[in-house]
């Protein structure tokens, strides 16, 4: 992985979403794929792609985490990493429940295995890299 491929957005805004994928034409190699920090940047990294003429998945492969249930709204299916809150949510309450009644927390920490939901923003159909047209003003 090369450090210039890790860039940083402000997830929270709107116009903060799409900013990492914005930067790809400047980097001298650019990566076949993002893998975003959660759903609503994989959605604006497919926006920001597309607006200089990448496909996806075809050119360009987008996964996002959360599992979030934009995929009816979608003309691409986000393919996410699922983190399965309703488990996570169950666990820790399960745990604060053992406290309340005075039984001891787990002394190791519990993890939930995530779960990779394939759809068709990660189906890639073309491998080779290529340059990154440079229609993005």
């Amino acid at each position: 992985m090369r450090r210039e491929h890790i860039l940083e957005v402000d997830y929270r805004t709107e116009p903060g979403r799409p900013a990492g994928a914005k930067q790809l034409p400047n980097l001298r190699v650019r990566p076949d794929s993002v893998f975003a920090v959660n759903d609503s940047v994989a959605i604006g990294a497919i926006q920001a792609t597309q607006e200089f003429g990448l496909r996806v998945p075809e050119d360009f492969g987008v996964i996002g985490v959360g599992n979030t249930r934009y995929n009816e709204y979608l003309r691409i299916p986000l393919s996410s990493v699922d983190l399965h809150p309703v488990e996570v949510g169950k666990s820790a309450a399960s745990i604060l429940l053992s406290m309340i009644d005075n039984k001891p927390a787990p002394r190791r920490p519990v993890f939930i295995e995530p779960t990779l939901v394939a759809r068709a923003s990660s189906c890639r159909t073309r491998l080779a890299p290529g340059p990154v047209p440079s229609q993005v003003k």
